[in-house]
């Protein structure tokens, strides 16, 4: 494939490349220049849970107490 620039600085990618990396409409892609070549990364989200992991541990407390005290506060 040799997709060619248009006016509009856009580029088409092939479906086939695009369906097989999950390339879908509004996917955030990141574009940085690498030994004089542009090089296209899809950009993947952070995994929520690794995110959030031991965001907990500065509180000292078990789980089970801070969850409790978490769910006694919704019902307030």
């Amino acid at each position: 494939m040799k997709p060619t620039v248009t006016s509009r600085a856009r580029v088409t990618i092939l479906r086939k490349l695009r369906e097989r990396l999950g390339i879908d409409p509004g996917s955030v892609l990141r574009l940085h220049e690498h030994d004089g070549r542009i090089v296209l990364l899809k950009d993947v989200p952070e995994d929520p849970v690794k995110v959030v992991f031991g965001v907990l541990r500065h509180l000292h407390q078990e789980t089970d107490s801070v969850v409790g005290e978490l769910r006694s506060r919704r019902t307030d």
